[in-house]
């Protein structure tokens, strides 16, 4: 049964054995079931309580890995990429939200896509906050939102070398989000929303806590779970312990915080902020 996958249909056999009255060992009518390999989402039976009865959301992801800005290689090897989509089904498996990869181009060769011109001094340079919000994008940031899909339910990713912010450290990671708190994009723009890019000096679940962001729709907050996927940043490491949960998370700070994540993220997995 190794090879079936969600949405294919299971059909199992089997004969129950029974003793009657005089201890003799009965062979049952054989039973016949069919199942269905996960939920589809066409069920929406949402059990508040019990994981099995949600249905199976789906997100959209596109990924474009840009070649190093030397022209040298991709910015990051597919075989790293594909190591975060990995990550990032088995997060998102936890609340019952299927990751559909609509593409991975990373270019001739797997040699990284061609950089925008903008792009192509270097550097991938961002604009300035206003009170923690994009008021407006750079030269750069439009150059990325130029290169996103048309759909604007799924969430496209970038890889490129590194990330220059205006002001402070350079992240390992950015994430745009729709509204809400920072990092939120107040310029708007439709199309400037619901977008990440990728630096290489990540970890495991840096795309992962990424996406979080696009689904909460939120920044950083306070009093986080020390296993949460929304922590900040996110473990090294993939062990049972490492920071790598959905909130609920039962070692939370506070009651409140991230205790309705799994709610909040499957309510847009589909229809984005």
């Amino acid at each position: 049964m190794e090879d079936e996958t969600l949405g294919d249909t299971v059909r199992l056999s089997y004969r129950a054995r029974y003793r009657d009255a005089n201890n003799q060992l009965i062979d049952a009518s054989p039973v016949t079931k069919t199942l269905k390999v996960g939920r589809p989402a066409v069920e929406q039976n949402n059990g508040a309580n019990n994981q099995r009865k949600h249905d199976i959301r789906k997100l959209k992801v596109r990924v474009v890995v840009f070649e190093k800005f030397t022209g040298s290689g991709p910015a990051e090897p597919v075989n790293h990429v594909q190591d975060d989509i990995q990550l990032l089904r088995e997060r998102m498996a936890q609340s019952t939200i299927q990751v559909e990869l609509l593409e991975l181009d990373a270019g001739p060769n797997d040699q990284g896509v061609p950089l925008p011109g903008s792009l192509t001094d270097g550097d991938f340079v961002q604009s300035a906050l206003t009170n923690n919000q994009h008021t407006m994008f750079s030269t750069d940031e439009l150059a990325l939102i130029a290169a996103k899909d048309a759909d604007p339910n799924s969430i496209d990713i970038f890889y490129v070398d590194s990330i220059t912010p205006a002001v402070g450290t350079p992240p390992k990671a950015y994430s745009y989000t729709a509204t809400g708190t920072a990092p939120a994009n107040q310029a708007q723009s439709v199309a400037g929303s619901n977008w990440i890019v990728m630096s290489t000096d990540t970890r495991p679940f840096t795309l992962a806590h990424e996406v979080m962001h696009i689904l909460l729709n939120s920044g950083h907050r306070n009093l986080e779970a020390a296993t949460s996927l929304f922590d900040h940043p996110t473990s090294p490491t993939n062990s049972v312990d490492a920071t790598k949960r959905i909130g609920p998370n039962a070692d939370t700070a506070a009651a409140s915080v991230g205790d309705g994540d799994t709610a909040i993220i499957r309510a847009v997995a589909e229809s984005l902020p």
